[in-house]
């Protein structure tokens, strides 16, 4: 299943196009069926790292000025809780800030590396050649916020976001508990405990994903962190 999301961003209209999918699987094939289908006529944002406060809506997307130089954003608030989010850019790095998390720095993969065709477009006399595929594992709580910062390989260079799909999962509520230690009629349960035993079922999957999530993170930083001290060895060594 699919949904159309929404989102705010830095440069104010038009927001980039954001697909909500109900598995991760499913968001990297919509930001890979995205990247292979964009064209010289899409509608992905478009806005600039240099200056602010001006739009410009030549060509086919809107190319924004940042005068503070600050980095373009996109902020999502999901009602759902997001385990994937994938990217469809010419920003070669993102940062994904959420509330009370520290920052995930994200280096993206070519998309001409991984099999897709590189698709040349000018907007605003602003060249689009590369593309990136960032794909993020996160854990993320409904309703709290997400923002995602973009980084062009230059200064001079254009933000370019063709897609965001993100992964989101329902929240199953557990049954309501009377008092006396029962379950309320209006919770679904009844007297039986399927229902009870399916939620709880349903809840230690998801606990189970986002564990992995959290371990799958912490190793690849941990496998940066091996790599940077081989590399200072190495140059002390020299």
């Amino acid at each position: 299943m699919t949904v159309r999301g929404a989102c705010q961003c830095s440069w104010g209209t038009p927001a980039p196009p954001l697909l909500v999918f109900d598995s991760v699987e499913a968001a990297q094939a919509g930001a890979t069926a995205a990247a292979a289908s964009a064209s010289t006529g899409g509608t992905e944002g478009t806005c600039n790292e240099k200056n602010a406060n001006s739009a410009d809506t030549r060509g086919s997307g809107q190319v924004v000025a940042l005068t503070d130089g600050k980095a373009p954003w996109v902020e999502l608030r999901e009602q759902r809780r997001l385990t994937h989010i994938a990217i469809v850019s010419n920003a070669r790095v993102v940062e994904l800030h959420t509330d009370g998390s520290e920052v995930q720095t994200h280096e993206g993969a070519s998309a001409v590396a991984s099999g897709e065709v590189a698709v040349t477009a000018v907007v605003g006399g602003l060249s689009r050649d590369a593309r990136y595929f960032h794909f993020i594992d996160c854990c993320v709580v409904p309703g709290e916020r997400v923002q995602l910062k973009f980084f062009a390989r230059k200064p001079k260079d254009a933000i370019h976001i063709v897609a965001i799909c993100v992964s989101g999962v329902e929240e199953t509520p557990l049954p309501e508990l009377t008092p006396t230690g029962g379950y309320s009629d209006n919770s679904n349960y009844g007297a039986g405990t399927s229902g009870q035993t399916a939620a709880l079922e349903t809840r230690l999957q998801e606990l189970e994903m986002m564990v992995r999530m959290m371990v799958g993170t912490v190793m690849r930083r941990l496998n940066d962190v091996e790599a940077r001290v081989a590399a200072l060895e190495e140059r002390a060594n020299e």
